[in-house]
């Protein structure tokens, strides 16, 4: 069975580095934010949703020429996220997208096409797109491959990623169910506690509800 698999590590990028993806979340925010802006307007003009009509990731590029020094696949998957956001929207699970600011969370995804995404465990590098070979300090190893990497921001400065990978777990099927050592524990129910040697009734002594003398019902500890 595969299972996703994330690594976190801090990133210590140089001078130049950590510019470039100071810029590349500021662009991926900015982005996130025009599209938004620019669904809102549709639907405020023609009441329908903009469908096809929005604009592509290459003309919010030929708007804004400095949209292309940074990772295109950033710029991409901030499309994705807000047609995901749409989605779960009208569909319940969740609020209206927001725009973002510069004060909340600061992170983007970039996904591994054709090795653009390297690690070399023996420098201690991770290569990202634009950006190049960024140190980082720690030991942990995998020879799975890199499916995505999330860089984020905090507030104090520090860089971090996230590598997400798929790797191959063995679960071994159960042979036989062994009755003898299940017991059920369920304080809501009329017996709490049942099993191979017997089973418990629920005393309910923790609360009671009793009617007072005023009439009205007042919640008392069981003495």
């Amino acid at each position: 069975m595969e299972i996703d698999r994330a690594f976190k590590i801090r990133l210590y990028p140089t001078a130049d580095q950590a510019i470039l993806l100071v810029k590349t979340l500021g662009c991926k925010r900015f982005i996130w934010n025009a599209m938004l802006a620019e669904r809102m307007a549709w639907y405020r003009d023609h009441g329908k949703s903009i469908g096809n009509q929005r604009k592509t990731e290459k003309e919010w590029k030929i708007s804004f020429p400095f949209l292309k020094f940074v990772d295109a696949i950033a710029l991409q998957q901030a499309c994705i996220d807000l047609d995901r956001a749409y989605d779960n929207f009208f569909s319940g699970r969740s609020r209206f997208p927001l725009f973002k600011s510069r004060k909340g969370k600061q992170s983007y995804r970039t996904i591994n096409v054709n090795d653009n995404v390297k690690i070399d465990f023996h420098r201690c590098y991770l290569t990202l797109p634009k950006v190049g070979p960024v140190a980082y300090r720690d030991d942990r190893t995998f020879m799975d491959r890199v499916r995505s990497v999330t860089v984020s921001r905090t507030k104090t400065g520090r860089f971090f990623a996230s590598i997400l990978v798929k790797q191959e777990c063995k679960v071994e099927p159960m042979a036989a169910l062994q009755e003898n050592k299940i017991a059920a524990f369920d304080m809501s129910a009329r017996e709490f506690l049942v099993g191979e040697h017997g089973r418990c009734e629920n005393p309910r002594f923790t609360v009671q509800r009793n009617r007072g003398s005023c009439g009205c019902t007042a919640v008392c500890r069981a003495r």
